[in-house]
């Protein structure tokens, strides 16, 4: 023995001597093995983590309430058998390949080839698995690391397959064109959940601007904080029932003015009555008042002239009603960029506004928007816009405005609202049962079901689940080239049956080798070729199959699923509210319209001397082997 140096118990040589003693008996397969002839199975799902980072104290804080919980239910005679999981899809693989490969763009990354770059993800995924076992094993956390299920075996992306064709055949896949939180820098658009783990607090220019009335003096003054999105401006909108008057500038304001802009003695402007106080700086008297509705229809000039094309499109550069417009701040008027806002895109397609996009998918503008902003990446066109607004007599004044503003949870930079394609669950179609079962778990503390987690579901929205990625699980939907009937395979042996005569069956369940297979299309009369949708899955929807995906269900072990469906334990982090802990309810939903699991503890987090949560990205993390080899890893547990 090793625990004793000087007559003096040593904790690190203590634990080490212990961890030796349980290897050697097999204790914890023992302690499932006991208990089989008569104790209650007790389920418990292991939220996978990604081995391509080393892991940290935070990683211990969460395994420790894992294994105390399932030790707690051993202790009580139940069968505890505890799986190891490896999240081994999606961006943050993605992302450490880009770094070291100097990879940093799309174009970069299929110039370098898309077989050779998923190879290379495959490698990164296992980086620092020997960490984490030695990390697992030290802190004394009893999981199955030798018979994990892991995310990227061709199993369990087809038992996630599988999952999208139950959704599929059920109405709740389909495609659309919707405008999405978007991140230029990885190239992908992000659903709701995701968007809500990278919300910061920041301090950006907001502009009132004056878009000039076609035959007339006046000009309608407009409010927006993304003045990026001017050159794609098309419409006004404006509440039919709200106060709005004509004023006329009658004395410039006295002391210093606050940043660019301004406005001529004798300058006529439109704006919410409501809203005077609050936006003009200027002395002014009032000419008119009168309702949003005498302003509908009335044409205006384009800011940007020739950056979109309103030919055949009579509504663009129009005033027109919505239901959106409100008096809470601005100006009482909205001014609408189509293929930039989810409210501008609706409005657009109802009133027939052009939608062209004025941005690249790379987050510049096109060429041909203005000679001093073509090609330039919109986040660092700001005073660009603003010295061309006050150039042309179109700035009436900017200021600083202090917002909440979503950012790449991996980036850290600012997401754009972006209109694109992509794929769908139709969660607001299921919204009453997922709230539902949400009500079913029981929650820990209770304040993270109910609050959390059911404000976020009573507001729930459609879950955009594909990605324009290279290394995930791909979508498995085919589309025919001459009828455009599309198919979701469910299964590789599905996928076998359709195969055209040009193509083969693919070496694994990734990109490059499945955009490579042609389909015969199944639809009466047509023996089109169908192509694959070139996306990948959303990396939650992969973590969210895990309760049947581990088994290979429905393929294989029909009965241990049955058995062990809904899950009684799961535990993470607080932040996996939106993650994690909603993508399991939604597929469970879904597919098979039961809660995945029955009880959830979510934690709060380990915060750096800061106060900020320690992250992998901000380069915080604390090494839990300063600690396990200085108080010895019972200590840190107890701490």
């Amino acid at each position: 023995m090793e625990s004793k140096q000087g007559g003096r118990l040593d904790p690190v040589a203590l634990e080490n001597d212990l961890i030796r003693l349980w290897n050697d008996e097999d204790t914890f397969q023992s302690s499932i093995e006991n208990r089989k002839t008569s104790g209650k199975p007790f389920i418990f799902l292991e939220g996978p983590p990604t081995a391509n980072g080393k892991p940290g104290i935070h990683h211990v804080l969460s395994r420790l309430y894992k294994d105390m919980v399932c030790r707690w239910k051993t202790m009580e005679g139940r069968v505890v058998e505890r799986k190891a999981g490896w999240d081994t899809h999606g961006l943050p693989v993605e992302i450490e390949v880009q770094k070291r490969l100097d990879l940093m763009s799309n174009e970069a990354i299929e110039a370098y080839g898309m077989e050779a770059f998923n190879e290379a993800c495959k490698e990164s995924v296992w980086t620092y698995e020997q960490a984490w076992r030695e990390m697992t094993e030290r802190m004394g956390f009893w999981v199955d690391m030798d018979d994990p299920y892991v995310t990227l075996h061709d199993d369990y992306i087809e038992s996630a397959w599988w999952s999208l064709k139950q959704m599929h055949d059920k109405g709740l896949l389909f495609r659309g064109h919707k405008v999405l939180p978007y991140c230029p820098q990885t190239g992908t658009s992000y659903s709701s959940h995701e968007v809500a783990l990278g919300y910061k607090e920041v301090s950006e220019p907001a502009v009132f601007v004056k878009f000039q009335l076609v035959d007339d003096e006046a000009s309608i003054l407009a409010w927006t904080t993304t003045p990026w999105t001017l050159p794609g401006n098309v419409g006004l909108a404006v509440g039919s029932d709200v106060d709005y008057v004509r004023v006329r500038i009658t004395e410039s304001p006295s002391g210093a003015w606050d940043g660019r802009g301004g406005a001529e003695v004798g300058e006529e402007m439109i704006l919410a009555k409501e809203l005077m106080g609050h936006v003009l700086r200027h002395k002014v008297e009032v000419i008119s008042e009168f309702k949003g509705s005498d302003l509908e229809g009335r044409k205006y000039a384009s800011p940007f002239p020739g950056a979109i094309n309103g030919n055949n499109h009579p509504a663009a550069w129009t005033v027109v009603a919505a239901d959106f417009v409100t008096t809470t701040d601005g100006t009482g008027i909205v001014h609408t960029a189509v293929m930039y806002g989810e409210d501008d895109y609706n409005l657009g397609m109802k009133v027939g506004f052009p939608a062209q996009h004025t941005v690249d998918m790379n987050g510049r503008f096109f060429e041909g928007t203005h000679p001093e902003l073509d090609g330039r990446y919109v986040k660092e066109c700001d005073d660009s816009i603003i010295d061309l607004l006050q150039s042309s007599g179109k700035l009436y004044r900017e200021h600083q405005y202090l917002h909440e503003y979503p950012h790449c949870w991996r980036t850290d930079h600012p997401l754009l609202y972006y209109a694109m394609d992509s794929w769908f669950v139709r969660m607001t179609a299921v919204r009453d049962s997922i709230m539902q079962h949400n009500d079913s778990v029981e929650w820990a503390p209770p304040s993270t079901g109910t609050g959390r987690m059911g404000e976020w579901l009573s507001n729930l929205k459609d879950w955009a689940i594909s990605r324009e990625r290279y290394w995930g699980t791909p979508i498995p939907v085919w589309i025919c080239s001459e009828c455009g009937h599309e198919h979701c395979v469910g299964s590789r042996s599905e996928m076998e049956a359709m195969l055209s005569d040009e193509s083969n069956m693919p070496k694994e369940l990734h990109r490059p080798y499945v955009d490579n297979v042609k389909l015969i299309c199944p639809s009466e009369g047509c023996s089109g070729k169908m192509n694959r949708e070139p996306y990948v899955m959303d990396c939650w929807f992969d973590s969210g199959c895990a309760s049947f995906a581990q088994w290979h269900y429905p393929f294989e072990n029909q009965e241990i699923f049955e058995s062990s469906f809904p899950v009684d334990y799961i535990c993470e982090a607080v932040d996996q509210t939106r993650g994690w802990f909603y993508s399991l309810l939604a597929v469970g939903t879904t597919v098979f319209d039961k809660p995945t699991y029955r009880s959830c503890l979510s934690l709060g987090h380990i915060l750096d001397k800061h106060g900020k949560k320690m992250s992998k990205s901000r380069g915080n993390v604390v090494d839990p082997w300063d600690h396990f080899n200085l108080e010895g890893a019972d200590a840190i547990r107890w701490y």
